[in-house]
């Protein structure tokens, strides 16, 4: 089981004039001796140079900044020796999306692993770029301990903010328990700075009462600032079987927090009214110069901030909607059912990875919300007690009209039958 950290953006472009070239791997993955770990690799570069004869991906490692020697070549059907068997890469390059494989790892693996992409382009020329830093595997000791933290959260300024930390050990321990939980913080991806302590309920660095503890290990920030934005860092220490483990992120989850803004124009309904199921729609528009590394979808409800209807981590959604929301299509919200949800309003969140504006060759995060979609439920009940009435009536009427008609018929009969006999009584007298 592998812990995914932080992304890594910086790049260099070799044969590439100016332009949006863009590369993102996790800084950081854990694993123990053994296991099987995946390195994803998003990259994206500018409209303009299309089209483009082939792309093509290699991977390289080392210890040092833009990860040395060549290990996998697909155009060149080279593997580095060290590798036979024992790497692959998935992944189709011409939608962005890669991943290198590597199984059975050991501590000699234990180095830094970049992505190079190369386009061919039509004319004969080339462009290349990777990421500097790649992604750093370390592997711990069979009987240590990782700590698993999401390597990227973005939020709107006035969130209530959790980041989740768990952890797993090589070990089969039966039953384990927290003995302490400490937070750091980092401007950069070193978090030096203590900012909350379990055992002595210290919170620091200017967030004091806005830290609370959420489960276990994991925390939640209230009414988070762009200037909360930064690397968070979780250590632990835990007992179980009769052992101690203990063990910090070095590089922990990057929190980027954004002022609200309308750039992507997201659109849904002011007002929407079911009685069983829902369906909510949103749409938004894309940057036009701008080509996303990823889209995220989420959806927030209630006040703005209150937390998530629909998150692609389960563990982040509401207990209140947890299994009952799913995003149909790119990111219409469906309510499996409405059942006191009537008069609330459900918010559409849209984030994106983008090549950052100022800086063409590294990433940045845009978010933004829509303004709402108010939820009114129809109440089926009030209708059948409706439709209840009117049958009755209905079932009146059609009886008591009739019966009328007929009365009115036999009393027309009775008096037209007197009036004949006083008649013939008349003339015999």
């Amino acid at each position: 089981m592998s812990g995914l950290l932080v992304l890594c953006s910086t790049m260099i472009v070799w044969g590439a004039t100016a332009g949006k070239y863009c590369t993102e791997q996790v800084l950081n993955i854990e694993s123990f001796p053994g296991d099987s770990i995946t390195i994803p690799c998003g990259f994206v570069y500018p409209r303009s140079i299309n089209p483009v004869s082939e792309v093509e991906i290699a991977w390289r490692a080392g210890p040092h900044h833009y990860c040395g020697s060549e290990i996998y070549n697909k155009t060149r059907n080279y593997t580095a020796p060290k590798y036979q068997g024992r790497l692959s890469v998935i992944g189709d390059p011409q939608t962005g999306n890669v991943a290198l494989t590597l199984v059975n790892v050991t501590a000699a693996d234990e180095v830094k692993y970049c992505c190079r992409i190369l386009l061919r382009l039509p004319d004969g020329t080339t462009r290349q770029w990777q990421s500097s830093n790649g992604t750093k595997l370390t592997i711990r000791g069979p009987s240590d301990m990782i700590v698993h933290q999401p390597p990227l959260i973005p939020a709107l300024a006035g969130d209530a903010v959790t980041i989740p930390c768990h952890f797993s050990t090589n070990d089969k321990v039966g039953k384990m328990s927290m003995s302490s939980v400490q937070w750091g913080y980092g401007r950069y991806s070193a978090c030096g700075t203590v900012i909350y302590n379990s055992t002595t309920g210290f919170q620091g660095n200017n967030l004091e009462g806005q830290i609370s503890l959420a489960g276990l290990a994991s925390i939640q920030i209230h009414q988070v600032k762009p200037s909360n934005s930064g690397w968070y860092c979780c250590k632990l220490q835990v007992n179980g079987d009769g052992k101690f483990y203990s063990r910090e992120r070095n590089i922990g989850t990057h929190l980027v927090i954004k002022d609200r803004t309308s750039e992507l124009n997201i659109r849904q309904p002011g007002e929407v009214t079911f009685s069983s199921s829902a369906s909510i729609s949103c749409s938004f528009s894309l940057l036009q110069d701008n080509v996303p590394l990823w889209i995220k979808v989420y959806w927030m409800f209630g006040n703005t901030n209150e937390g998530f209807a629909y998150h692609p981590d389960s563990e982040l959604i509401h207990p209140r909607y947890r299994g009952k929301t799913r995003l149909v299509g790119q990111s219409d919200l469906f309510l499996e059912q409405v059942y006191g949800m009537d008069n609330t309003t459900f918010y559409c969140r849209v984030a994106m990875r983008l090549c950052k504006a100022t800086d063409p060759y590294r990433v940045d995060i845009l978010i933004e919300e829509g303004a709402g979609t108010l939820l009114r439920v129809h109440d089926v009940s009030s209708d059948w007690i409706l439709y209840a009435i009117i049958t009755v009536r209905c079932v009146l009427i059609c009886i008591i009209i009739p019966c009328g008609i007929l009365g009115y018929v036999k009393l027309r009969g009775q008096i037209h039958k007197n009036s004949h006999l006083k008649v013939s009584y008349l003339h015999q007298h």
